[in-house]
């Protein structure tokens, strides 16, 4: 699947992501456990199994199908199991933190809402369960592309979503502006005003017949009563056809037909 492509290039954005994240990732560490006091990074993007040197991938689907990566360290999950219930900072990397499997679900669930932290301050909405995930291509965490890792640390361990940017090998959509100061024509007429004509039938006299027409007087027109009417722009432009009626003690039209040319 292809990866969204978001811009963040700029050290502003990478100090306002660390600025969102800083009082969740503290409620966070509050809600589940007072002893874990985990440190924030966020910065340009490399590998993170060279940087860690072990640990898995997972991957968590946006509304669109496409995919947000992240990597867990192989020790974080017991590292913070440690830390929940004060067991033997020493036996982390053992099953003496796992003989429960209690324990075990509630770190597990912890770590999803850890990453469901992260992925909101990088505003995604990806779906709320992790899956296991293969490595992403190396363009996607090369320092030139303008990725960045952000990361919660616990002692050595370390959870980190990878942000990723457009790479060069991607064409972008380019929207071209207006010059500057000119508005288009479609925005600029839209509430310009238009007087419409519903005809109602057409006849033929003489001019001896025109000249003699007074009060009273009735023109027959060549159209039944039922017969469908046109409705006309000021310059004599057809643009529907239309039925005759009444509406809330007014003369009204039925549009029963749109002209398309």
């Amino acid at each position: 699947m292809a990866t969204r492509l978001i811009s963040f290039l700029k050290q502003r954005d990478i100090d306002a992501c660390l600025e969102r994240a800083q009082i969740p990732i503290r409620d966070w560490a509050n809600a589940w456990c007072a002893d874990v006091k985990p440190t924030l990074h966020c910065e340009a993007a490399t590998d993170p199994v060279a940087k860690y040197l072990d640990g898995r991938w997972f991957a968590r689907s946006l509304a669109d199908g496409n995919l947000i990566r992240h990597y867990l360290t192989a020790g974080f999950e017991g590292k913070l199991e440690a830390l929940m219930f004060r067991s033997d900072g020493r036996a982390h990397g053992t099953d003496h933190c796992r003989e429960s499997q209690i324990a075990g679900g509630i770190a597990s669930e912890a770590i999803e809402d850890l990453v469901s932290i992260l992925m909101s301050t990088c505003q995604f909405r990806c779906s709320a369960k992790s899956e296991p995930a293969e490595a992403p291509p190396s363009w996607m965490y090369a320092r030139s592309s303008g990725a960045a890792l952000l990361s919660v640390h616990l002692g050595g361990e370390a959870a980190v979503v990878l942000i990723p940017a457009s790479t060069p090998s991607r064409q972008r959509s380019v929207k071209i502006a207006s010059p500057s100061g000119v508005t288009p024509l479609a925005i600029a007429m839209k509430n310009t005003p238009v007087r419409l004509i519903v005809e109602l039938g057409s006849v033929e006299m003489t001019i001896a017949n025109w000249a003699s027409l007074a009060l009273g007087d009735v023109i027959q027109l060549p159209f039944g009563t039922d017969d469908t009417l046109t409705v006309l722009t000021e310059g004599g432009r057809p643009i529907c056809a239309a039925n005759l009626g009444s509406l809330e003690g007014h003369r009204a039209i039925e549009v029963i037909k749109v002209n398309t040319h």
